[in-house]
């Protein structure tokens, strides 16, 4: 929705259309570090930023671990088996292997896991049901509204058995 309200307010300003594309909006954070890696830029990883929690920051941690955007890049690091390029020291939290003192810390953590889950368990109508949020970016793309349905829910998928296969593996090594 962000993107296209770019194109709309370009396009006004510039008197003209204007396109703003973005080639990575199908993919998950996961398959986006993946295609770094693949480029050949996989130690570029570490030197970006995610974390909302800037007044945590310090150069031992430039990550506070806690935060949803910590947690949805750890998973992605982890998923796509990128550790060496984004340390875990980087982290003032470690994802899976340290506790959380505050409640929201936990829940924020659980909660994430928890809906990857059943995400992963369900088919497109329930997901539907469960997220009918989701529709609001259906009138964004040039495409059938169940065709970005599709891709949508496909996504979601994706990401879900990234999640999966993180706890999987935390599972098996601890």
């Amino acid at each position: 929705r962000v993107m296209r309200g770019f194109q709309q307010l370009f396009s006004l300003v510039a008197g003209r259309d204007f396109v703003v594309d973005n080639p990575f909006i199908w993919k998950t954070k996961g398959e986006v570090v993946d295609l770094i890696a693949r480029a050949g830029c996989a130690e570029m990883i570490g030197l970006s930023t995610s974390c909302t929690h800037t007044w945590e920051m310090s150069n031992q941690h430039t990550h506070c671990g806690k935060c949803s955007q910590c947690i949805d890049r750890r998973f992605s690091i982890l998923a796509m088996r990128q550790e060496s390029n984004d340390p875990e020291a980087a982290y003032a939290s470690a994802l899976l292997t340290e506790a959380r003192d505050k409640i929201e810390d936990k829940t924020m953590l659980a909660t994430y896991v928890e809906k990857a889950n059943r995400i992963a368990e369900m088919n497109l109508r329930e997901f539907m049901t469960e997220f009918g949020e989701a529709n609001r970016v259906y009138r964004c793309f040039n495409e059938p509204a169940g065709v970005v349905a599709c891709k949508v829910f496909e996504l979601h998928k994706r990401h879900a058995k990234e999640i999966a296969s993180v706890i999987d593996r935390a599972l098996a090594e601890h």
